[in-house]
């Protein structure tokens, strides 16, 4: 079964458009908070009916200890997680094998007590299974939103959380009538999971050239830079869960009040995120720069009403909890997409500090009994749960910050002293005197004492231009709106692709070989971002924007907006010149 593409485009002055989103990508980790849901807040309904409230605790517990454990492997283990996911055949395998051994392990949990060796023992199975089986499944979304641009990554959050609410708001109304039936429903989530990610996966991933390929960075500094923040957020979202969320908004009211004040939450996040994505699309990191306030708004708010049984006030707390749960993941996406860093250690070390933080909280918060949680000891708590916020936003990464993590090779010095302009440029607000770098990216060689004074020199560096910008703009522009032609026949660098054709098979994947490699060298040198990336390849083929626009699942308008940006950058006027700076990198490797 195929669904159909969605295309939404906001059009601007800069050509930013969203793009076309993948249904079965919104749909899938829309179910995917569903069963997240289930198993954090009904959980006591739907398996522990007739257990203890510890034994539900420590079967939650068992699962995020396996489950931050399984995104820590997918860091340690980079090299060998890679050939394990190398293929599209493997990837499906691995996928349906994470989703029949998580729903292996939901329904073990109907067989978890404290109270026998047996019981034990499915609680101990139940969590390996959840926890290992749903890191999985998720990181699977993640790969697949890392190669999506990052107004499409946050149109593809914000329609998850209203998928997330409905189907969370059925299952509810399933269980007040027949809970044994709603838990099987919970249970089974993963299979439809499965299919999902099937789909957007051949839409997205299963289809690029540079899927697999991805930039260095330096590990240690990395790591922090990530695990920092995220384990903050952790601890925030722990906060909200532990003594918020379960101990006064869950208990005292119906199942099926709890998932309309969750569907009003989650609608209310989604229309945030997705007005985040509108207003402040030309900001590097957007939304966390403009949402995680918010979020900490949300909970002020709620701090001060002093309702905390409120639906009001439970409205908030949630709005505030999914927007850090919002926020995180569209980071992390960001983070890769941008920097071309591979999601397995991006959404690696991201989701499992963020779990790590989860789970500290869960071991140290006190009362163990959440049912005498007091109004002073959720204030307590909304206090403790905005400091961390705070913290975590104060150590966010910036772009320069993020820039010297990378092992990119010897970039062009016209770029060491202008970094932001790597950024600008992805909206089309690169400075109004910067000429791009005037310097051939297959002569360039610097030393540190080069870099030191290629910064000295920066107005000398743009006055020696030949172009101005004015200039680049409009004849890029000119090219892709009068026609999606490729280069004449006659073009030297369409005569060297086509002659690739004709030569022996092994000669003929040598050389196919070489030439993608020189378009990674130009994709290093220039930094471009994952899906420009992939553009520029097809560029350097000879493909237009409307071959383009098909194989990359794109839009128009998103087609023709990474080829400005990518002229931008490279300082080219044309398809042909750009050709021909990728084949003089090829000449001379």
């Amino acid at each position: 079964m195929r669904l159909p593409k969605i295309t939404i485009a906001v059009d601007k002055d800069d050509g930013f458009a969203f793009g076309e989103i993948s249904p079965a990508l919104v749909i899938g980790f829309g179910i995917r908070f569903t069963w997240m849901f289930s198993m954090q807040f009904s959980a006591n309904r739907l398996f522990f009916a007739t257990a203890t409230a510890e034994t539900s605790s420590i079967s939650q517990i068992a699962s995020l200890g396996f489950f931050l454990t399984t995104f820590f492997v997918y860091v340690v283990f980079f090299p060998q997680m890679c050939r394990i996911f190398d293929t599209p055949d493997h990837r499906n395998r691995n996928r349906l094998i994470a989703a029949l051994a998580t729903v292996l392990g939901g329904f073990l949990l109907f067989g978890c007590t404290t109270a026998s060796l047996l019981g034990w023992s499915c609680i101990i199975a139940s969590g390996f299974l959840t926890g290992v089986g749903s890191a999985v499944l998720l990181m699977s979304y993640g790969v697949s939103f890392s190669v999506l641009e990052t107004p499409t990554i946050s149109l593809g959050v914000a329609f998850s959380l209203p998928v997330a609410s409905l189907a969370y708001l059925a299952i509810s109304v399933i269980g007040s009538i027949s809970p044994a039936f709603s838990a099987i429903v919970a249970v089974l989530i993963p299979l439809a999971e499965f299919f999902c990610l099937q789909s957007c996966s051949r839409q997205l991933v299963d289809r690029l050239s540079f899927a697999s390929y991805t930039i260095s960075v330096q590990k240690a500094s990395f790591a922090l830079h990530i695990i920092a923040p995220s384990f903050l957020f952790g601890l925030a979202v722990g906060g909200i869960r532990h003594y918020v969320l379960i101990g006064t908004i869950w208990l005292p009211t119906s199942e099926v009040t709890n998932a309309v004040v969750l569907m009003a939450a989650c609608l209310m996040a989604g229309l945030l995120v997705l007005g985040a994505a509108i207003l402040q699309h030309s900001t590097v990191n957007y939304m966390f720069r403009t949402l995680l306030p918010v979020s900490a708004t949300c909970l002020a708010v709620a701090l001060f009403d002093n309702q905390y049984a409120s639906l009001f006030n439970s409205g908030l707390q949630l709005t505030g909890y999914l927007l850090i749960e919002g926020c995180c993941w569209m980071f992390y996406a960001d983070i890769s997409q941008r920097y071309r860093i591979s999601a397995f250690q991006t959404f690696g070390l991201g989701r499992g500090a963020l779990a790590l933080g989860i789970l500290v909280h869960a071991l140290f918060s006190s009362p163990a009994d959440i049912s005498i949680i007091t109004a002073e000891m959720a204030s307590q708590n909304l206090v403790a749960v905005l400091t961390w916020l705070c913290i975590g936003f104060a150590l966010l990464p910036t772009n320069k910050e993020m820039l010297k993590l990378l092992k990119r090779g010897t970039p062009c010095p016209a770029l060491t002293f202008d970094e932001d302009f790597l950024f600008a440029t992805t909206t089309s607000n690169a400075p109004a005197d910067y000429n791009g770098p005037e310097c051939s990216p297959a002569t360039v060689e610097t030393s540190p004492d080069d870099s030191a004074s290629a910064k000295d020199n920066k107005p000398a560096a743009m006055a020696a231009s030949p172009v101005s910008q004015e200039t680049t703009t409009s004849v890029a522009a000119e090219e892709l709106c009068v026609s999606d032609e490729a280069p004449t026949k006659s073009s030297p660098a369409v005569a060297i692709v086509q002659d690739r054709a004709s030569v022996p098979d092994e000669e003929g994947r040598r050389q196919q070989g070489r030439f993608r490699r020189q378009c990674e060298i130009v994709a290093d040198r220039y930094l471009l971002s994952r899906r420009e990336a992939e553009v520029l390849f097809l560029l350097a083929k000879g493909r237009n924007a409307a071959f383009i626009q098909e194989k990359l699942f794109i839009s128009e308008g998103t087609a023709r907006t990474h080829m400005r940006h990518i002229y931008a950058k490279l300082n080219v006027h044309s398809q042909k010149e750009l050709m021909d700076l990728v084949e003089q990198e090829q000449t001379e490797a």
